[in-house]
């Protein structure tokens, strides 16, 4: 996603033309987030998840550990379903059978790029 934008002297322009102050900016509004409270903690969270379905998908050993991370990450059965229809809405994930599924090519490189962002409040 990052490789879009390029960087100016007080920010970034993405490949539309538009202006970002940050990358984490440009990744908000990608997401559809309007950037109001704290959207670190909301990529952080989006991160947590991307990555927790790229290892499951990649293991799929231990399935009470598997369990114990997404209550860990989500905190209810709602929440970590609403994650899984965020990213297959985003086109993050592939659904396949059933949700959350295996990460797209584009959720692989929205967790590289939030992997390499500092995502403090």
């Amino acid at each position: 996603m990052l490789e879009r934008l390029t960087a100016q002297e007080n920010g970034y322009i993405d490949s539309e033309g538009v202006y970002h102050s940050t990358p984490q900016d440009f990744i908000c509004s990608q997401l559809n987030f309007c950037g109001c409270g704290t959207p670190n903690a909301a990529l952080r969270h989006v991160r947590d998840a991307l990555r927790e379905i790229r290892d499951w998908s990649a293991e799929r050993k231990d399935w009470p550990e598997h369990v114990a991370r997404c209550r860990a990450i989500y905190g209810s059965d709602g929440a970590e379903y609403f994650m899984y229809y965020f990213l297959d809405h985003h086109e993050l994930t592939e659904h396949g059978g059933a949700v959350p599924g295996w990460l797209s090519e584009k959720g692989k490189q929205l967790l590289v790029d939030l992997d390499g962002l500092e995502l403090s409040d």
